[in-house]
């Protein structure tokens, strides 16, 4: 038994320490509509890049691995009440060359 916690405590901890978070900033840009649900969105702070993905200015919602529907409710939801937000990050994956958002937070 304590061999098999072990082994969970120690993939939860592999899967923490690959994600980052940003800092907290508002929502100033969001696109969504494209062909199979990606959402590219931009906050107002300095732009975190922890995978080193080609694109400097937005971060990517990957729907395969994330719910779209919900962040993209999330991201309109904090861009018209003004809410900051936080997101955390992939530091090993990039969708089209953009920076993966994995959770998002709302203050």
């Amino acid at each position: 038994m304590r061999v098999y916690l072990s082994i969970i405590l120690m993939l939860f901890t592999g899967t923490s320490i690959a994600d980052e978070a940003s800092g907290w900033g508002k929502v100033v840009e969001i696109w969504s509509g494209y062909k199979g649900g990606q959402i590219l969105f931009k906050l107002d702070i300095a732009h975190l890049n922890p995978k080193s993905c080609g694109a400097k200015t937005f971060y990517s919602v990957n729907p395969a691995t994330a719910d779209a529907d919900h962040f993209l409710s999330m991201l309109l939801t904090a861009k018209s009440t003004g809410n900051s937000v936080q997101v955390m990050l992939s530091s090993s994956e990039c969708y089209y060359n953009y920076p993966t958002a994995l959770r998002l937070g709302i203050k």
